[in-house]
């Protein structure tokens, strides 16, 4: 890969810079009443600057919701495990410290569904980021059977559904209901739901399987790279 010059650097920057400002924007106050003039205020932007990189707030809205698939991708950091159990618990330790992040993200995601709800091109933009969600799960699920982890009898897209579903309505739950959601709690009974139904009766190779999700990381990374 070549070397990216200082100019090409600093307009990633600049440019992850405003994604990252209209998401604040965007959770504090709301896709409809955000301006692209408060987003190039929040970034410390000029309006030039901003409109060099992002043609409206249209496509400042379609980055966002992909670049948050890109840093879930990028930061997820596979661990050494001693077991399958301990390998399924890193998993969901991650979707939880995901949801944990910030409270302007838990908002941030709400409004991100709300205006999918809204707007056919919103609803198109989100529902590629479910769609690349259930595929990465399913690569996951394919791979655990491969290593002998997971049955091959499992319907693997009605799964990736599900556990889908199961994050996302932990997220919503979280973000408007925080206060009697126990993280901690739910982290464990989401461990065991996904290993009592996955598990075979041998148990399967762990090493295979950290091995085959390391190759996944790589190929991913690479692609977003």
């Amino acid at each position: 890969m070549a070397r990216l010059t200082l100019p090409q650097q600093r307009a990633i920057e600049t440019r992850e810079r405003i994604i990252d400002a209209a998401g604040r924007v965007f959770a504090r106050r709301g896709y409809g009443q955000a301006t692209v003039q408060d987003i190039a205020d929040e970034a410390g932007i000029s309006m030039g600057a901003l409109y060099h990189h992002f043609k409206s707030k249209e496509e400042l809205f379609r980055a966002l919701v992909e670049d948050h698939v890109r840093r879930d991708v990028m930061e997820y950091e596979p661990r050494p495990a001693a077991s399958v159990r301990e390998a399924i618990e890193h998993f969901v330790d991650h979707q939880i410290e995901h949801l944990r992040e910030s409270d302007l993200h838990a908002r941030l995601n709400v409004e991100l569904w709300a205006q999918a709800a809204r707007e056919d091109w919103a609803r198109e933009a989100v529902a590629n980021t479910f769609g690349t969600f259930r595929g990465l799960i399913s690569r996951l699920i394919v791979i655990a059977q491969e290593a002998g982890v997971a049955r091959r009898d499992i319907d693997i897209e009605a799964t990736s559904a599900l556990m889908e579903a199961l994050f996302l309505g932990t997220a919503l739950q979280w973000s408007i209901d925080a206060e009697h959601i126990d993280l901690d709690a739910l982290s464990a009974t989401w461990a065991d739901l996904i290993e009592r139904f996955i598990r075979t009766d041998s148990g399967g190779d762990v090493d295979a399987l950290e091995d085959g999700v390391t190759r996944l990381l790589e190929d991913l990374r690479e692609e977003q790279a």
